[in-house]
């Protein structure tokens, strides 16, 4: 299997956790990257359990930041966000293999 590129994405601070107890899980999957998209980035963190293969890092980007074009998600986007253009700028951020 080819490796996996996480993209997580909140309004609020959140401390994202990515975690297995299942050992088929753990020995099968391969994480390139995990980046999160936040308007509260400053405080945004994530933690990849050592249990998996994380081969390129993880970072956390501000949704204004000018390479995410001010996407993304946010719940239903009633209150704020652009959950649309998240997805319209994942190819061209991740590759047009980001939805495979």
């Amino acid at each position: 299997s080819k490796p996996l590129t996480l993209l997580l994405s909140s309004y609020e601070a959140v401390n994202w956790v990515i975690s297995s107890d299942d050992q088929t899980v753990i020995d099968n999957l391969e994480i390139e990257s995990v980046q999160a998209i936040a308007y509260d980035y400053q405080t945004t963190t994530i933690s990849v359990s050592s249990d998996f293969t994380l081969t390129n890092g993880q970072s956390v980007s501000y949704a204004y930041d000018s390479s995410w074009n001010a996407g993304y998600g946010y719940g239903d986007d009633s209150g704020g966000g652009s959950t649309a253009k998240l997805l319209y700028n994942t190819p061209e951020k991740l590759g047009d293999y980001a939805y495979s």
